[in-house]
């Protein structure tokens, strides 16, 4: 299994947590605000709860790009990528 499977598991399991949504339903593609439980609020809780999970923190410019579990587990790799290089 690639790490990248692993990351967008992980960050699809967080959505479906905090969207409170069955994963079979979340599409790695499909913008978060077209899911029924979507506020601002909580993808805002979804960004730091995939924060939290992978020891990161993002820029806010990064976060205005997360849009969708693709972008998001993206995003995450290539934090993870500087994280691995800078240590």
């Amino acid at each position: 299994m690639s790490m990248s499977v692993s990351i967008a598991d992980r960050v699809r399991r967080i959505a479906s947590d905090v969207f409170e949504t069955p994963l079979t339903t979340l599409d790695d593609e499909r913008t978060f605000d077209l899911l029924p439980n979507y506020d601002s609020l909580r993808h805002l809780n979804f960004l730091l709860a995939v924060e939290q999970d992978f020891g990161i923190a993002f820029q806010p410019e990064e976060m205005a790009e997360m849009l969708s579990i693709s972008l998001v587990a993206m995003l995450v790799g290539e934090q993870k990528a500087r994280s691995a290089s800078n240590g």
